[in-house]
């Protein structure tokens, strides 16, 4: 026999469902098997109100039934910890006195918290709305106003801003500087003398201009003074080779000619040499590397010169400070010297 619970009691959270006993364990129960529902539920009931305490359970009643209050509960580690005991097992009116005794604390903890974090978002919202740092920083000055002082910094600006102001009247705008910069005549890499400095060729720089300004002043006195010499009864002298004729030297020939056949005009230390009827390599005169000469402006002794140029037609000898003054003229180095190391061996 079976019935269907009703959709308007609540049970089974509204929904219909068939009960059919016959699929109901009731070996563990004592009495005759029912065969109805009435039945099943009355034995049951018996079941239950015969059910006798057990050794290991108290008798809270005195009337040797079990009941719901002597029920003991196996308790884990997380709950001991929480209900601060050591014991592994807890009846049911302690369990729900802990559990009740531990909302009231949390519910107590949270009153707190929430007015803890009232009182602390008030703070924060004051400290947002409040303004932060100093209206007028004060910051040192390197030279606009009066150094080694605390100065407001808007005092600074201002001050810095007129100077900038009065520094474009007078020097002018970055287009007019860049514009002078790139102002340099074409030839500048051909002194009239010789230049004391390598020059700057590709300007960018109002301190590149003025290296190269510096460097034309020096080559420009340099000539006046030779001119000035030459009225008087020193030697004369002319620009070996003439004016577009320019001379490296070093101690090692094959290098130093390599050198100079990838060298034009005044590049990588290229300079003039002068000697009296301006011939290249004259071994009858000596030769100078100033226009005026001296002791100090004559070629070093024993030193390789070679006359540069990309084109051909390289140059090279041996400069001596005794006559002749040049040997070794030729466009290409000597042979290295034989050495002999064993006397009695000797090549004929």
């Amino acid at each position: 026999m079976a019935f269907e619970t009703s959709n308007k009691s609540g049970l089974n959270n509204g929904r219909t469902s068939r009960l059919d006993i016959s699929n109901i364990n009731q070996s563990n129960l004592k009495g005759e098997r029912a065969s109805t529902d009435e039945q099943l539920l009355q034995l049951i009931i018996d079941n239950l109100a015969g059910i006798k305490v057990p050794a290991s359970t108290t008798d809270v009643n005195k009337d040797g039934k079990v009941d719901v209050n002597d029920l003991i509960f196996n308790v884990s580690e997380a709950f001991k910890k929480y209900a601060n005991t050591q014991s592994d097992k807890i009846t049911l009116p302690n369990l729900i006195e802990s559990l009740t005794n531990g909302v009231t604390v949390l519910h107590s903890d949270l009153a707190v918290q929430k007015k803890i974090s009232s009182g602390l978002q008030k703070k924060l919202d004051q400290a947002n709305r409040k303004e932060q740092g100093e209206k007028n920083p004060l910051i040192y000055s390197s030279g606009t106003v009066e150094q080694n002082k605390l100065h407001p910094i808007e005092t600074i600006v201002r001050a810095t801003e007129k100077e900038l102001v009065t520094t474009n009247r007078l020097i002018g705008t970055t287009s007019q500087i860049g514009k002078s910069i790139s102002a340099q005549i074409g030839d500048l890499h051909k002194p009239l003398t010789e230049y004391k400095a390598p020059l700057e060729h590709n300007t960018q720089t109002l301190s590149d201009t003025v290296k190269n300004m510096w460097a034309v002043i020096g080559d420009l006195r340099d000539t006046v003074r030779i001119l000035l010499d030459e009225g008087s009864d020193k030697i004369v002298v002319s620009r070996m080779g003439g004016i577009y004729a320019f001379f490296l030297h070093g101690n090692k020939c094959e290098t130093l000619l390599q050198n100079a056949k990838m060298t034009d005009g005044a590049q990588h230390g290229a300079r003039d040499l002068w000697n009296e009827n301006g011939v290249i390599f004259d071994p009858n005169i000596p030769t100078f590397t100033s226009a005026v000469p001296s002791v100090q402006s004559e070629c070093l002794n024993g030193t390789w010169y070679s006359q540069a140029g990309t084109k051909g037609g390289n140059t090279i000898a041996m400069y001596s400070k005794t006559p002749p003054f040049w040997s070794n003229v030729s466009s290409a180095c000597p042979a290295p010297k034989k050495e002999y190391t064993n006397p009695t061996k000797l090549e004929i």
